[in-house]
């Protein structure tokens, strides 16, 4: 038989009859009869199989055509076109044709020619990437988890990154014209088109005296860092209460003698101007905060008006937006007390830098406290705000001569 055909039917008449002529199929020989004979060989043309297979499933079919109609089989050396149709939303990535010996890429040609075996065809499809694109943003930048080109249902977050005495103000994103507000969720699904992605950034900075930043919350404008700090998330310097000199922590030791006495001051109700470590350096715009005037920041910033500590909320951020008062693990680094008051929503933060007690630094990372102006009953004290992830006082009261943190506020 020629190739693609196999043996077929031996069939041996008298010619001119049709009386068959027994013919031994086993040795493939016959008997002469005395009379001539006519000897017919019909041989069988073989068909192959064709099967296909897609990934994933139920993301698309592929069928098979020769000269226009579907089939599942062929014959040797017909031309098989590949026909494939994905569901809305994929696309074709790989289209493979394997004869039992090999793989072969037949994308760009969705054609083979029929072997001498049996053909399996196997199908990819892949979800439709779409265009996530970035709009310029001034006052901050944020990135995202994933950008460029993007499978359609793809969870993207946006990580914006504040400048400094900046917080978020809204992020969102843009698909046919439609802006979808996700401020809150930071997050969206991949929609089945192009994306371009925003962030606006607002000032938490209320105004500026003598070149210090304030944040106004209720009718009292609050320093946004501490005395001699560098920036919101910085120490600054630790006092003594009383003293109006600090110092400073190295890493390793202090940068005077430490902390095991305090300053002389009397015995007033209040710290007087010339022993108030804020008017001292920054001037006679700043003073320390009184307690009643701690009280008065948590009671506005506070979301549940009852309960011990329950108003703390864990998980605040440099994004955070939502009036309340806010645990932070990380605040561009730092961990700390975010106060965020009803009426502006700017950012007052707090960070958990520790107290100074004779040559040591306690509780760095842990806890902050900061000095009131106000002497607690037994004048050996003072009242201080003591912060950590669990607890907020203004009434709490540390021994003077113990290094705690100033955070001025204006007076007026």
């Amino acid at each position: 038989p020629e190739t693609g055909y196999s043996d077929g039917t031996v069939t041996v008449k008298k010619t001119g009859t049709d009386e068959a002529v027994p013919f031994n199929t086993a040795t493939g020989t016959f008997t002469m009869p005395a009379a001539p004979v006519t000897v017919t060989v019909a041989f069988t043309h073989d068909t192959y199989s064709i099967t296909g297979s897609v990934t994933p499933e139920s993301s698309g079919e592929i069928k098979f055509k020769k000269s226009g109609a579907y089939v599942e089989e062929a014959y040797y050396n017909d031309t098989i076109t590949v026909e494939d149709t994905p569901v809305t939303g994929y696309e074709l990535s790989t289209l493979t044709y394997n004869n039992g010996v090999e793989d072969q890429d037949i994308k760009s040609e969705k054609s083979f020619v029929m072997p001498l075996a049996n053909v399996s065809i196997s199908g990819c499809f892949s979800k439709i990437k779409y265009t996530v694109s970035k709009e310029e943003c001034s006052n901050g930048s944020f990135t995202l988890s994933s950008d460029g080109q993007v499978e359609w249902g793809t969870e993207v977050t946006v990580n914006p990154v504040p400048d400094t005495d900046y917080i978020v103000n809204s992020i969102s994103y843009t698909v046919n014209g439609v802006k979808q507000d996700i401020t809150s969720d930071k997050k969206f699904n991949m929609p089945q088109n192009d994306v371009t992605v925003a962030v606006t950034f607002k000032s938490v900075i209320s105004g500026y005296i003598d070149g210090k930043a304030y944040v106004q919350i209720g009718d009292k404008k609050w320093a946004t860092m501490n005395v001699g700090a560098s920036s919101v998330t910085d120490a600054g310097k630790y006092f003594a209460w009383g003293d109006v000199t600090g110092q400073t922590w190295n890493g390793s030791s202090w940068s005077g003698a430490g902390f095991s006495s305090a300053p002389g001051v009397g015995d007033p109700t209040t710290l007087p101007a010339d022993k108030d470590a804020a008017t001292y350096i920054w001037g006679s715009s700043w003073r320390m905060p009184t307690r009643a005037e701690f009280d008065d920041l948590i009671n506005i910033c506070k979301r549940t008006p009852s309960g011990q500590y329950s108003y703390i909320i864990s998980g605040g951020s440099t994004s955070t937006t939502e009036k309340g008062i806010y645990w932070c693990t990380d605040y561009n680094g730092a961990k700390g007390m975010l106060f965020i008051a009803e009426d502006n929503g700017l950012h007052l933060f707090f960070p958990a830098k520790g107290y100074g007690w004779t040559t040591s630094l306690e509780k760095n990372q842990d806890q902050g406290r900061y000095w009131s102006s106000t002497i607690f009953s037994n004048n050996l004290n003072a009242y201080n705000l003591f912060l950590k992830y669990d607890s907020l006082e203004s009434g709490s009261s540390t021994t003077r001569s113990y290094g705690l943190l100033v955070r001025p506020i204006v007076a007026e």
